[in-house]
């Protein structure tokens, strides 16, 4: 009765995904049979390709989009199911591959923005409003869910580049109910973005929350001077800007918080050193499920790490990881934004374990699960997951 439960629960989730993604029911089967044919799938090749599935990507010739991170774990995580020697020469092709991941790419394509979390949806990354100025840079603002609040970040494009700059944090409080808005480009470096704050409305079914979303203290028609230099000034050239580490609790003229020798926009978990973090089994235990259920992704959102879990340097994701040194404070700052996350190795022998995971948004946006791993030929993999709970 409980594999019952776990297999509905996960169809669910799975349904959910592409069902919210899915354009017309023909595409959703389609999709829907090439996921539920992988947990039966012996072509590693096959399997190392769909572990890599980019959002462009197609399966029966229709585009993955945000399916693109189900794909990716299931292979991952079948990979380590078959076992053989070909199966984990592949993991470990794709772990290389993931440890050389940083966090804030210098560009982004303008898609949509993953959520690590398995119950969760992504986020389009569509413009509010956008302007050319008189040179033919491009700016754009667009809310995105990267630094743990409800955000809003401006986004640069040059004359002649494809793609455009990562977005860059504004620091004005933004409340829910923004219409009409306008950006107008009065000079390279100065921004008017006009719009109207009406009241905030409900909130949506998977958010989390009970309680009725905050109201801007002023109604009507609202002005910013947005000034381009300040929002992406990095003064200690580390690759996040002056408003980012001061969100994040780091120093902004110091390249290198922790001191650990990377420097803070290329450090996953920037205010935890490695030279102070031990590497040990339990460490080596975590960062496999985390990267096989959340790394894996393809995210740049933040997380927080709940004070009960063990400090483990994470490899393989792509945004900024925080622990808890900062996270009681930032949780109080923002009540709403963060992903919080939490581990455990839950048992261990001395060739199988299971360590429990999972995240928290609200109340009612939570999940947890037992991954189970195995050792292979000296090393550890995972074989398995069973969603243990959902909120």
């Amino acid at each position: 009765m409980r594999n019952t439960i776990r297999y509905f629960l996960l169809c669910l989730l799975a349904g959910c995904l592409f069902s919210a993604q899915a354009s017309d029911s023909d595409r959703t089967a389609k999709l829907n049979r090439a996921f539920h044919a992988i947990p039966t799938e012996t072509d590693v090749r096959k399997l190392e390709d769909a572990a890599q599935y980019q959002p462009s990507d197609t399966v029966d010739g229709e585009e993955l989009g945000t399916a693109a991170f189900r794909f990716r774990s299931a292979a991952y995580i079948r990979l380590g199911a078959i076992g053989s020697h070909d199966a984990i020469a592949a993991i470990q092709r794709i772990r290389t591959r993931a440890q050389q991941t940083v966090p804030n790419s210098a560009t982004v394509p303008y898609a949509f923005i993953d959520n690590p979390a398995r119950h969760e949806g992504a986020i389009g990354l569509k413009p509010m409003a956008q302007t050319t100025a008189y040179d033919g840079t491009e700016y754009a603002i667009v809310y995105a869910p990267l630094m743990g609040d409800i955000d809003l970040f401006l986004m640069v494009r040059k004359p002649g580049e494809a793609q455009w700059n990562r977005p860059k944090l504004i620091p004005n409080r933004i409340y829910r109910g923004v219409s009409e808005s306008k950006l107008v480009a009065r000079s390279s470096n100065e921004l008017v973005f006009t719009f109207v704050q009406r009241e905030p409305g409900g909130r949506n079914l998977m958010e989390g929350f009970l309680t009725p979303p905050q109201q801007a203290p002023q109604l009507g028609a609202q002005e910013w001077r947005i000034i381009v230099s300040d929002i992406t000034r990095d003064s200690d050239n580390d690759g996040l800007t002056d408003i980012e580490e001061e969100r994040l609790g780091l120093d902004p003229h110091n390249p290198d918080t922790d001191g650990d020798g990377i420097k803070d926009g290329e450090d996953i978990c920037p205010n935890l050193s490695q030279k102070t973090t031990p590497v040990d089994e339990d460490s080596e235990l975590i960062q496999n499920a985390f990267f096989a259920l959340y790394g894996i992704s393809g995210s740049h959102q933040m997380l927080l790490v709940s004070s009960d879990s063990k400090p483990v340097h994470i490899w393989g994701y792509g945004g900024p990881i925080i622990y808890d040194s900062k996270s009681k404070p930032f949780q109080k700052q923002h009540p709403e934004g963060p992903i919080t996350m939490g581990w455990k190795v839950k048992s261990k022998t001395s060739d199988s374990a299971v360590v429990q995971i999972g995240d928290y948004e609200g109340p009612l946006a939570a999940w947890g699960c037992d991954v189970q791993l195995k050792k292979i030929f000296g090393l550890w993999v995972v074989v398995g997951t069973s969603a243990e709970w959902i909120s």
